[in-house]
């Protein structure tokens, strides 16, 4: 596969995450759902907040990224897949900086796991953020690797994360929304997110498009309020 210069800058990362949270509160999630950091960042992630630890790039990052505030309901943000939010940790820690076990995968200091599947969720995706390549890598457990041309081949299992379909970062949330945009993906509530391509011929499929569409989505008057409310009476 191709190798890739270093191209990481904080900032991007932080408006290209900002963006894309703001794009679901305009679709989906509740108004108050995101959290954003105040001025200097957020002030309980510093060193030795987290273990294994992270290097001072991601830890820099994660003081500046707002989150999805969830209170408990593990809102989502893309199908089976919820935001990791570190400032939610009690105490000053160190607290478990990677939700996969070592026996699954092996995180090095500078890549960082944004999103996560929920606890109880069976499928669903991890996206990994690498702020030495400026990659983003989208880990499906459901369907195997899915390479491209900014993926790795590895040796070692517990690194095989790096085989997974990896994109740059303006690249990889501008796919995310147009899934979004194109009803591939179509959420039902703040909770549940389908999937076209994993539930084809699923008539309430056809039925959630229609009403999102007739709601204006994906243009600028969309009616937010009024399509929710048709989709829970739907499903």
């Amino acid at each position: 596969m191709a190798t890739t210069q270093q191209s990481y800058s904080r900032d991007e990362v932080v408006s290209e995450i900002t963006s894309f949270y703001d794009f679901l509160v305009k679709m989906y999630l509740p108004e108050n759902a995101v959290k954003y950091p105040p001025e200097g960042g957020w002030p309980m992630i510093k060193e030795g907040y987290l273990d294994p630890a992270k290097n001072a790039t991601v830890l820099d990052l994660l003081k500046r990224i707002p989150y999805v505030d969830d209170n408990g309901m593990d809102y989502l943000i893309y199908p089976q897949t919820m935001c990791v939010d570190y400032t939610a940790f009690e105490g000053e820690g160190p607290h478990d900086a990677d939700p996969l076990s070592e026996e699954q995968t092996v995180l090095p200091a500078h890549v960082v796991a944004l999103a996560m599947i929920p606890g109880k969720a069976s499928n669903g995706y991890w996206f990994f953020l690498d702020t030495q390549r400026g990659t983003i890598t989208r880990y499906d457990f459901v369907d195997g690797p899915t390479s491209t041309d900014l993926s790795e081949e590895v040796e070692d299992d517990r690194e095989n994360w790096l085989e997974y379909e990896t994109y740059r970062v303006p690249e990889f949330f501008e796919m995310l929304k147009e899934d979004f945009r194109t009803l591939q993906v179509i959420p039902r509530s703040a909770t549940e997110i389908g999937t076209v391509r994993r539930s084809k011929g699923y008539p309430l499929n056809d039925k959630m498009t229609e009403v999102y569409h007739a709601h204006g989505w994906p243009g600028e008057d969309f009616k937010k309020e009024e399509c929710s409310k048709q989709i829970a009476d739907l499903c």
